[in-house]
């Protein structure tokens, strides 16, 4: 296949053109702090549980438009497919994203299609860093968290006016539907994909301000142009937040925070109906939320307060139209208090209240008629209280025990305890060495959507069926490593951790189930009674005279369902990742990213699977000035692709994606 070479030699002459007059190669010498495996802020390198970094300098050289495409290079983590979606999803060491709680500032985001975030739905123009913490943390999380944490932090203005502004448009090369309006040749150089970003950021006295937008534009693609249906969905995404904050000289804070999205996308040609042809399916989603909240600084103790209100509706059209709404509304506070001179107590609680309703309106002769699919009966309310304490024994020694206790309206109550334990020897007088290890249980009740929802696409190829039966579901997880650094920049980590699961909640395809047919496949949500998933990372960085950096990590992962003696689904034993970037200066830098993961299977009874797949990333940036940078990237330079024509197949798509952009800073 052909590269769209003019789009790719116009970015090469913008990239070698301008005379450099400044720029930063090396890396920041800047301390990094982390909030999320304590609920306090620590250093991230003194931190007693192990937290992975993905700052704002890595979103900027991977050009990450969105979440999902910063979360690509962290080890042990998968990006999956939502089903019926364009979006994905995030599992950590081999829990799925029902177990996985996607926060922002602390504060979790509302699962957008009912069990699980689509962080392909959250921007990065406000993105600061973001902090991935594996394992379970429902002592200081709560249900969702069983599987680990990542946590969007957002960023401050620091100066009393800043601008920035971001541009980059592209090509799917082969795999172009042919519809665009934009375009450097034939079919292939179709620049079927736009994107624009805004961050305005003022800070004048006690007061700042953030706005940021942005505004991701496609036409789609296809990885079979012979087949009338198309395999990408094309349509608009749109992100809008803004935050004001008043600090007071004695450091107390007041901000409120408002943020919204909306995509509005078209599957195309999905729907053969005898005597009117293909039509499309088309889908408009919005959120519309609201965060407000104080933190409050009384001596050395600190008191936070949260409210959070937010609204989802999600409308599809494919001759019938289905509509959900979801209303969610948390309150939360945090109080930290020492104890003594080497403790540090952490109080909260988090109160929360959710609403799901959904309904059919299907064609008739004389309109349409309604049926009500999730309704009167399906909200849930929930009170937690959590407790950790925070205890340095020592100069070496750090304990970090914690529990939390649930009331759920429909599950009861429940208790989710955890410790951790941090030790820094001094073996090595030329490396720094530190082991820590964690134990915790895990706690989630089913959703709404689990238990109560038909999801029926079966026109489009599948169903999900929902479970009024499932039981909440448990896990011991366990958690082990050590981390070994060189002032060289030479650091190496391996991590072992094992879950045990018990009434693991999943969704299987079933070829057994009495709806399936060979052109429908059906997903139900199950319980597996036992189920075990035990794994390994080992995770190895460094760089040579700040001109080169290389970081590959192997992670290998074993899983059972123990009533069975199958492997979970979706799971794959072997995953391996590795980039290699050069900076030789001059602003410039050229980095090359790889991914691979081995067979997985896609049904409880594994006879059908993923085949095994590795993709490359390429990615070029160039500061022009202070104030201007160009870039150019190539996503998934060998065109690797799932199967179209295999329902099983969840391999990469789409394929080869090359694009170009610039981003000016005032």
């Amino acid at each position: 296949m052909k590269y769209p070479l003019n789009l790719i030699v116009f970015s090469v002459a913008l990239l070698s053109s301008g005379v450099v007059l400044s720029a930063d190669d090396g890396v920041s010498g800047e301390e990094t702090w982390v909030v999320t495996g304590t609920r306090t802020e620590r250093l991230l390198e003194d931190a007693p549980v192990r937290t992975e970094v993905i700052s704002r300098e890595l979103i900027d050289t991977l050009h990450a438009r969105n979440v999902s495409e910063a979360l690509k290079t962290v080890s042990g983590l998968m990006l999956k497919d939502i089903h019926g979606k364009g979006g994905q999803e995030v599992w950590l060491q081999g829990l799925d994203a029902d177990r996985v709680l996607i926060l922002v500032n602390g504060r979790p985001v509302t699962a957008s299609t009912g069990s699980s975030v689509d962080v392909s739905q959250l921007a990065t123009a406000d993105i600061e860093r973001i902090e991935i913490v594996k394992g379970a943390t429902s002592a200081l999380y709560g249900s969702s968290a069983m599987g680990g944490v990542v946590n969007i932090i957002t960023r401050r203005p620091d100066k009393a006016f800043s601008l920035s502004v971001t541009a980059d448009a592209g090509s799917y090369d082969q795999g172009n539907i042919g519809n665009s309006d934009l375009s450097l040749g034939g079919r292939a150089q179709d620049i079927s994909s736009r994107y624009g970003q805004l961050n305005l950021g003022m800070n004048k006295g006690n007061w700042s301000a953030v706005l940021n937008g942005s505004v991701r534009d496609t036409d789609g693609y296809d990885l079979d142009l012979d087949t009338p249906g198309r395999d990408g969905l094309s349509g608009t995404k749109t992100n809008v937040s803004a935050r004001l904050t008043y600090e007071t000289l004695s450091g107390n804070e007041y901000f409120v925070e408002p943020s919204y999205y909306k995509e509005d996308t078209t599957a195309e040609n999905l729907l053969f109906t005898p005597g009117v042809g293909y039509r499309d399916k088309t889908e408009v989603a919005e959120r519309q939320h609201l965060d407000a909240g104080a933190r409050f600084q009384f001596g050395e103790d600190k008191l936070a307060l949260y409210l959070t209100q937010e609204t989802f509706s999600d409308t599809t059209e494919k001759g019938d139209i289905r509509t959900a709404e979801q209303k969610i509304l948390r309150g939360s506070v945090q109080w930290d208090t020492p104890l003594a001179d080497n403790q540090l107590l952490t109080l909260g609680a988090d109160l929360s209240q959710a609403e799901l309703e959904q309904y059919l309106d299907k064609p008739t002769l004389t309109g349409y008629q309604r049926t009500e699919e999730i309704g009167n009966g399906t909200d849930n309310k929930s009170a937690e209280l959590f407790v950790q304490n925070d205890i340095f024994l020592g100069s070496h020694w750090e304990l970090l025990p914690g529990v939390r206790y649930q009331y759920d309206s429909d599950f009861g109550s429940h208790y989710t305890p955890k410790v951790n334990l941090s030790y820094t020897p001094d073996w090595l007088d030329a490396a720094e060495v530190r082991i820590r290890a964690g134990v915790g249980m895990g706690y989630r009740v089913p959703n709404l959507k689990e238990r109560y929802y038909v999801f029926d696409h079966s026109n489009l190829g599948y169903m999900v069926m929902g479970n009024p039966d499932l039981q909440p579901e448990r896990s011991d997880s366990y958690q082990i490593g050590a981390e070994l650094s060189f002032p060289s920049g030479l650091s190496m980590d391996l991590s072992l951790y094992r879950n045990n699961l018990t009434d693991l909640i999943t969704s299987a395809s079933n070829a057994d189930h009495p709806r399936s047919t060979p052109s429908v496949v059906i997903y139900e949500y199950l319980n597996i009674d036992r189920a075990t998933i035990t794994g390994a990372e080992l995770a190895l960085k460094g760089q040579w005279r700040h001109l080169l950096y290389w970081d590959t990590a192997l992670t290998l992962m074993d899983t059972e369902n123990a009533s069975t003696g199958k492997q979970l689904t979706g799971r794959p034993q072997q995953q391996f990742k590795t980039g290699l970037t050069l900076k030789p200066g001059s602003g410039f830098s050229a980095s090359l990213l790889g991914s691979y993961e081995s067979k997985s299977f896609s049904d409880v009874d594994n006879k059908h699977y993923t085949p095994a797949w590795s993709t490359w990333d390429l990615k070029l940036n160039q500061q022009i000035n202070p104030h201007l940078k160009v870039y150019l990237g190539v996503d998934n330079l060998a065109d690797v692709t799932k199967d179209p024509s295999d329902p099983y197949d969840q391999g990469p798509h789409p394929g080869r994606f090359v694009y170009s952009g610039l981003r000016v800073d005032l």
